[in-house]
């Protein structure tokens, strides 16, 4: 029996975050140039968990009385100011890197990591920027088109596709194989 949690990692935790999201992103080997397989190296761990308004999610279960990190993923927020008085202010949150061991696969854990950002979203925009009805927070990610099989489980939690991100990132482009032709799609909820 299992009991499994969320929470925010700590520096501690980067060990954890590392090894857990570089075998969960084997699964974007395919398509990648073999030295990017790896998803993050320790200091991109470091760098992500200093920087301002960035923070990991990690998910957590108990078993034999032992604690285990299971999941985990990235969240990073942003805030857009109104321009004038009838706009609305955007709380922006991006979540990427959602990693679960595929022994912790189809157990809910990745759908508990996305439901806690968007908590999280939610509350830093009550905290940060008053939440109001004149603030729109939406929760975005990147998705690679090769993944087709993300898709249809994005969607289930809420997701529609936006658009294809255009110009593609020259740091996302150097990781793609020269036979492969990838492109990044951006999903996107409404969470008020």
């Amino acid at each position: 029996w299992m009991i499994t949690s969320t929470c925010l990692a700590t520096p501690l935790d980067c060990g954890d975050i590392l090894s857990i999201t570089n075998d969960a992103f084997m699964a974007d080997a395919f398509f990648k140039k073999p030295e990017y397989y790896n998803r993050f190296s320790d200091s991109d761990v470091a760098k992500l968990m200093a920087a301002n308004n960035s923070i990991f999610i990690l998910a957590k279960t108990t078993s034999n009385n032992e604690t285990i990190v299971c999941g985990s993923l990235h969240l990073s927020l942003s805030y857009n100011a109104p321009s004038s008085l009838a706009d609305y202010g955007e709380a922006i949150g991006h979540f990427s890197a959602v990693s679960v061991p595929s022994k912790y696969g189809k157990k809910g854990i990745g759908k508990m990591l996305v439901k806690a950002a968007e908590d999280y979203l939610l509350e830093w925009a009550r905290k940060e920027h008053q939440l109001d009805s004149n603030l729109r927070v939406v929760m975005e990610m990147g998705v690679v088109d090769l993944r087709t099989d993300l898709f249809p489980w994005y969607q289930a939690q809420g997701y529609v596709i936006i658009k294809e991100i255009s110009p593609i990132d020259p740091g996302f482009a150097i990781l793609i194989a020269p036979n492969m032709n990838a492109k990044l799609i951006l999903m996107q909820k409404s969470l008020t």
